[in-house]
Formats: C-alpha cells, sequence, structure tokens
C-alpha cells in the first residue's frame, strides 16, 4: 500500500500508470473492489482539491471522492509458468 503525505504526492501516484486505483464500493450485499479505468483515473486526477486523504482503514489509506472510497496499490507481478519439456504420454493424431 504506498501512502501521499499531501494532494501533491496524491497526483503523482495518481498519474503512475504502473500502479493500480482501487474502488471500494459498499453496498447491502456486501463490499465489492474493482479498478478504476484510465477515464475515471483521468477525472480524479482534475477533481484532486476536492480528495479527501484522512482516511485509514485496516492500514491502508484510502482517498475518498463523494461517498466513493478508492486505495492505491502496486500492480502484482504474476508469474508465468512456461512448459520447457514436451509432456510424455502424449498422443499425437
Amino acid at each position: 500500500m504506498l501512502e501521499a503525505k499531501n494532494r501533491r504526492q496524491l497526483k503523482k501516484l495518481l498519474e503512475d500508470k504502473t500502479l493500480r486505483v482501487i474502488e471500494r464500493n459498499i453496498s447491502d450485499n456486501g463490499t465489492y473492489f474493482k479498478e478504476v479505468s484510465d477515464d475515471f483515473r483521468n477525472f480524479l486526477i482534475e477533481r484532486i482539491k476536492g480528495l479527501d486523504i484522512t482516511y485509514y482503514e485496516n492500514g491502508k489509506q484510502h482517498f475518498k471522492h463523494g461517498y466513493t472510497y478508492y486505495y492505491i496499490e502496486e500492480k502484482a507481478a504474476i508469474p508465468a509458468k512456461v512448459e520447457t519439456t514436451i509432456p510424455e504420454n502424449v498422443t499425437w493424431n
């Protein structure tokens, strides 16, 4: 979890495309998380002065726009498994 001490730092984090901006959506059925689109990320950058960056939950800094909370995290590097040998007992037509 990345943390911004002021709006200038938050803007730099929002502009960094190697990071993910996650929206936390609370409904009657539970809490849902989803990554925001690039268009919405640009919308948040334009509205940087109206964002509240003082909310913390479970050790993560969230920022708020309206009634919705967001946070920034690094994209996870998912390792790809590459098969280098041909498996045995394979029938070829």
